[in-house]
């Protein structure tokens, strides 16, 4: 997993720092050193409960989406 990807995943999302490493039950300062470039070769396992955090949240962000569009199509 590219680094540079995570963050603008996280972007995307507008999500914290705060707010990722408590999905992804990691400690702030590890993420926000992740999101700034200050470690430079985190571990897998790291990255992989970053990924996994980020790809639900997306999951979540698209279900939202259509949520919205079918209610909106159901009601007009």
């Amino acid at each position: 997993m590219d680094l540079d990807s995570l963050r603008e995943r996280k972007k995307l999302l507008k999500m914290t720092t705060y707010d990722l490493a408590a999905l992804a039950d990691l400690p702030v300062s590890t993420v926000s050193k992740i999101m700034t470039g200050e470690t430079k070769n985190p571990s897998f396992v790291t990255i992989e409960k970053l990924d996994r955090t980020l790809w639900q949240e997306e999951l979540k962000f698209r279900l939202r989406d259509y949520i919205r569009a079918l209610d909106e199509y159901m009601n007009n």
